[in-house]
């Protein structure tokens, strides 16, 4: 497992992260659970893998998971949308109890499940997840994530073909359904951000961090950054990889078209 002497953290690194998040995601997600605005999407039918020629470079689908079945379920259905089809799903059960696991066996017996015995949080989860991959790019999603347009993988993979970029996602949420969100360390030392929006008219933006709601990566950069650190229970995890991977000198981009929607459960991320 990814170790902390392998991330190379210091206790101030993480004063600056904890910071961030104080300051600014937790009034977002504040202000979208209290939005009663409703998306409705359209539902297309299944397509077999195997009716369709398999792409050249295989991604690994990470999607750690806490008490989310019926999310999770709708989450493994979009991706089964995608244009893109040479991938596995890597499903991280984080001790669910609501019958997760055994309804993922019996629905998509294709799907590789990890199951945590105790509750260890989602950065946990994710490193669990990369260590079993066998995709040359990792695109983590959350199980509360909805993938809405079908070539989304595959812009994901061409924008990753530039080896200068870390990092390629985005999120849309109920509240702004037509914009997908990044974020830029407006000043890093007094822990404050600032919004890097892109819409249907833009094209792809640089931000310092992608929400790891959907965030696609290449293996090999994921496991010279030494993975998430565990330290960051929930949320943070996405800020501190984002500042991670600019230290290095990598971009992270934000896309319209890579866009998920990204519900916002109020189911927990771990035990309450």
């Amino acid at each position: 497992m990814f170790s902390a002497k392998a991330i190379g953290f210091d206790s101030s690194h993480r004063d600056i992260i904890n910071n961030m998040i104080s300051k600014s995601e937790k009034e977002l997600f504040d202000s979208i659970l209290q939005s009663k605005v409703k998306i409705k999407m359209k539902k297309a039918p299944l397509k077999p893998r195997n009716s369709i020629e398999f792409d050249r470079a295989k991604v690994s689908i990470i999607i750690p998971t806490y008490n989310r079945r019926d999310l999770l379920d709708t989450c493994i259905q979009s991706i089964h949308f995608q244009s893109y089809k040479n991938w596995e799903i890597i499903i991280v059960d984080d001790n669910s109890n609501d019958g997760t696991s055994p309804i993922i066996k019996k629905k998509y017996p294709d799907i590789r499940l990890l199951k945590n015995k105790v509750n260890k949080g989602p950065s946990f989860a994710k490193n669990w997840g990369a260590l079993n991959a066998i995709g040359e790019y990792l695109l983590f999603l959350d199980s509360d994530s909805e993938l809405i347009k079908p070539d989304s993988m595959r812009v994901m993979f061409n924008i990753l073909k530039n080896k200068e970029i870390g990092t390629v996602g985005g999120e849309m949420n109920s509240v702004y359904p037509d914009i997908v969100f990044g974020q830029r360390f407006k000043n890093v030392q007094n822990g404050t951000l600032a919004y890097v929006l892109a819409d249907k008219h833009s094209e792809p933006k640089e931000c310092d961090f992608v929400p790891t709601s959907n965030c696609m990566i290449r293996r090999r950069v994921f496991y010279e950054l030494g993975g998430f650190d565990p330290y960051f229970i929930y949320p943070g995890e996405d800020i501190d990889f984002g500042y991670r991977l600019t230290k290095r000198g990598y971009k992270n981009i934000v896309c319209f078209e890579c866009g998920a929607l990204h519900k916002f459960s109020e189911a927990s991320r771990i035990p309450r």
